[in-house]
């Protein structure tokens, strides 16, 4: 129940962020919580014609 709790209240944090850059930040530290991961990364691709472009949206290290 505690795991759930803490899910519902991030999922409530992410919802409630006023700007992407703080939404991203937060899904970052949600999942860095939940997942067996030292580190946890956000990335946006883009696609133009024939290339994809990436590019790291948010990042947490342990």
């Amino acid at each position: 129940m505690e795991k759930a709790a803490f899910f519902i209240s991030q999922v409530a944090r992410i919802i409630e962020s006023r700007d992407r850059t703080s939404a991203e930040k937060a899904l970052v530290d949600v999942l860095h919580r939940l997942l067996p991961a030292s580190d946890v990364a956000l990335f946006e691709v883009i696609q133009v014609d024939a290339y994809r472009h990436c590019f790291q949206r948010a990042h947490i290290l342990s």
